[in-house]
């Protein structure tokens, strides 16, 4: 407790970053037992609103469908999984650009009135700084 934190260097008194990621059910309680029929949200820091969990993947660069399931389901004959993660994906389907994504977290995070360059700026900052923090803070949305 020395105020040493070894992803940040010494002396470094940064916070621990919080990231929520919930399951919500649209429908009753039979969609809530079997997971069929959820949509995955994650809570960032700093902002105000839940965030569709492949909106958040989408932000970061995975933009097509398959990319975002490549990264989450290694067996893709597994149908329960691609069931439970499509009412995500429907959610998302509003949002097909990295840029859109970003912005989308980003007006949801900064306050009304700030152009959409700072809110897809703001946006960056907090998936590099706050969610992704082992990764660093480099360039990593432009991979692909």
């Amino acid at each position: 407790s020395s105020g040493i934190n070894a992803e940040y260097g010494e002396n470094s008194f940064r916070p621990v970053s919080t990231m929520w990621v919930s399951m919500l059910a649209r429908g009753g309680q039979s969609s809530r037992k079997t997971g069929i029929g959820q949509r995955i949200l994650a809570t960032l820091p700093y902002v105000k609103q839940e965030i569709p969990i492949m909106i958040i993947f989408r932000a970061l660069g995975f933009v097509s469908d398959r990319d975002i399931l490549e990264h989450i389901i290694y067996d893709r004959n597994d149908q329960e999984l691609m069931e439970m993660l499509k009412p995500s994906l429907d959610e998302a389907f509003v949002v097909q650009e990295q840029e859109v994504a970003l912005n989308f977290i980003g007006a949801r995070g900064s306050r009304a009135g700030v152009p959409k360059n700072k809110r897809i700026k703001y946006a960056k900052d907090i998936l590099k700084k706050e969610m992704l923090p082992h990764v660093g803070i480099g360039d990593f949305f432009e991979t692909k």
